[in-house]
């Protein structure tokens, strides 16, 4: 082997070494972040195998030593609301991070399907129902104003995993301003409003949740796998799943879309045609939300969640709606190991003509009273 060929190929593996051992933090740890005040603050990453890792933050500092994956995890002791922005400083051997401008508050995990998912943007659009209107135009008014740089989202990007619990996510801290006001959960924003009145200390929102969603795409595979009903169902729709991967030819379903889309651009009849969908990317597959979404986030430190979901699952599996929707509160709490923290929910509106006569099935209603059935979980509230 040359020198030259030698040198070019040691540029190419430099990298690549280097980010083995790389220190890096999830992206919820960054600028803007809001930490829960009052309790255990754990804080995570991945360096080099068996590398110590120091985090420094409001005069504590921390110390623990990456396992032979690279995993490391520090826990801050409870912190006390502040609205003065700080730093937070990580640091290995001579790699270092600095979080910047980081307050402590009060921390909600706002979850579930449209109605969580709905910006601000999305409810200050013009409404077909006049009657309607002046809360469409009080909603529009309050994104184009509002701004309080003590009240923050975090929004989890979008990623299906039906399989595999994924480590890392992607998204930003933002605070609420004419600028950023527009991406804040609707349903999110006026909750979070109430508590910076109520409480007067920082609070941060994390936003993740995904519109179209059934209940069962957000409990973890575990969790399945401790009942028999839920296995049957986990099996079955994995089961399903695989069959539709092996019968997928992706090349024939990419040629049919391009021709359709040719077809369309040139007659412009009927509506777009959508690009092909690869079956493992399904909002819908059982756990694949939990895993893509909600695990990446486990254990940052939340005071508690929101919910509003229940839409989806009025024509899937309804009749279970309760058994699953209380097996993902008490594995969520399982999973972040704070004990029963606050779960509080929406009930689904009933906007619907009502029946003039007696009906066997109805399973919206069925869905709103498993809503409300489920209210026997400890510190659960409706």
């Amino acid at each position: 082997m040359n020198k030259r060929l030698s040198l070019f190929l040691l540029a190419l593996l430099t990298p690549a070494i280097g980010l083995a051992g790389e220190l890096s933090l999830p992206a919820i740890f960054s600028d803007g972040m809001v930490l829960q005040q009052k309790m255990t603050v754990p804080v995570w990453g991945t360096a080099a195998p068996k590398a110590s890792v120091k985090v420094g933050f409001g005069g504590q500092e921390k110390e623990a030593a990456a396992d032979a994956a690279g995993k490391w995890q520090v826990k801050l002791d409870a912190l006390n609301a502040s609205s003065e922005p700080a730093s937070m400083t990580i640091t290995s051997g001579e790699e270092s991070h600095i979080i910047k401008d980081v307050l402590v508050g009060e921390v909600w995990f706002c979850s579930g399907q449209s109605n969580m998912q709905w910006t601000l943007d999305n409810l200050s659009q013009k409404s077909r129902d006049q009657t309607l209107q002046p809360i469409v135009d009080y909603v529009k008014k309050e994104m184009e104003t509002a701004e309080d740089g003590l009240f923050r989202q975090m929004e989890v990007i979008r990623r299906a995993s039906p399989r595999k619990e994924m480590e890392t996510m992607e998204g930003k801290w933002v605070s609420s301003s004419p600028q950023h006001n527009p991406v804040f959960t609707g349903t999110g924003y006026f909750f979070g409003r109430e508590l910076r009145k109520a409480l007067g200390v920082p609070v941060g929102l994390i936003k993740c949740a995904v519109g179209g969603t059934r209940v069962e795409a957000w409990i973890p595979a575990s969790t399945y796998k401790s009942d028999k009903q839920m296995t049957e169902y986990y099996n079955g729709e994995i089961a399903n799943l695989d069959a539709q991967m092996a019968k997928r030819d992706q090349a024939k379903a990419e040629a049919d879309f391009k021709a359709k889309l040719a077809e369309w651009e040139e007659t412009g009849k009927g509506r777009r045609p959508r690009a092909p969908q690869d079956p493992a990317d399904s909002n819908r597959v059982p756990t694949t939300l939990f895993n893509g979404m909600v695990h990446p986030v486990i254990p940052y430190a939340i005071k508690g969640a929101i919910w509003y979901q229940g839409e989806a699952n009025a024509k899937h599996n309804t009749d279970h709606y309760k058994k699953y929707f209380s097996a993902l509160i008490t594995s969520w709490r399982t999973r972040w190991g704070q004990g029963d923290f606050p779960f509080y929910w929406a009930q689904l509106a009933q906007f619907k003509v009502p029946v003039k006569e007696p009906v066997d099935v109805d399973p919206w209603v069925s869905v709103l009273d498993q809503q409300r059935r489920t209210l026997t979980l400890v510190n659960t509230g409706m």
